[in-house]
């Protein structure tokens, strides 16, 4: 599903206030060193993949950009299942990627089963599945895209990727635990239809969210934000986050 934030844009883009100090080790020369790293990595000059644990990859620029926070998410009482999960888990994916688009979304979560004969299956659209060619055991990869073509402070990066983990992957968790119990392949056929309907519907999910009863990401924005010293940073990034949403209800 995709976090879509356009309004926030204009807003962001002006990072560096008009004659703030310059030269090196300023804030502005800081900004700019991210920036170009962030630029090379997403060309492919910078190429760099940073492993958690089995399972659980930090690719490119994100790796550069946010995988020190990710070790903190990893410990977050909501968000940690996902990547527990996945430790313990054969042929279950969790990948972290990030994107170069100023015109773009800040972030999406996608679902992906791949069947006996190489397809490559989203879980939003079962209408495409061969039903023969899955079973419980199909390779199933949870990817979480964060658009770093938007440079923001920790708070706002932190609350970026637990609103596309608590507010998305856990969905997507629900039915990669479900699949994976499931007795045969109409069971998952079931449990698939079930899952795009309803668990894994990105309306769904904003509209809770928009409504306040998203507790999973309530609760870890608190750990989160005791854990790294941003409390009022994420507080406010999470009441602007609801805001953005209010359209679902």
């Amino acid at each position: 599903m995709t976090r879509v934030r356009q309004d926030r844009v204009q807003r962001v883009r002006a990072v560096v206030p008009t004659g703030a100090p310059k030269g090196p080790g300023s804030p502005a020369d800081r900004i700019l060193q991210l920036q170009r790293s962030v630029g090379n990595a997403a060309v492919g000059r910078a190429a760099q993949r940073r492993t958690l644990q089995r399972d659980l990859i930090v690719e490119g620029s994100l790796a550069q950009t946010h995988g020190l926070l990710l070790d903190h998410l990893a410990k977050a009482p909501n968000a940690r299942r996902l990547f527990e999960y996945c430790k313990s888990q054969r042929k279950t994916t969790v990948r972290f990627r990030g994107r170069f688009d100023t015109r773009s979304e800040f972030g999406e979560t996608m679902c992906h089963v791949t069947d006996n004969n190489g397809r490559v299956h989203d879980i939003d659209q079962p209408d495409t599945v061969d039903w023969n060619a899955v079973h419980q055991k199909s390779p199933i990869e949870i990817t979480i895209f964060i658009n770093v073509g938007f440079v923001f402070g920790q708070g706002e990066d932190a609350e970026t990727l637990l609103h596309e983990i608590d507010v998305h992957a856990l969905d997507y968790l629900q039915f990669i635990e479900q699949m994976r119990a499931a007795p045969d392949r109409r069971a998952i056929k079931g449990i698939w239809g079930r899952a795009a309907r309803g668990t894994s519907s990105g309306e769904r999910q904003h509209r809770r969210l928009a409504a306040g009863r998203q507790r999973r990401l309530t609760q870890d924005i608190g750990h989160v934000g005791q854990q790294i010293g941003l409390g009022q940073e994420l507080e406010a990034a999470y009441k602007m986050d609801v805001e953005e949403h209010s359209d679902y209800l």
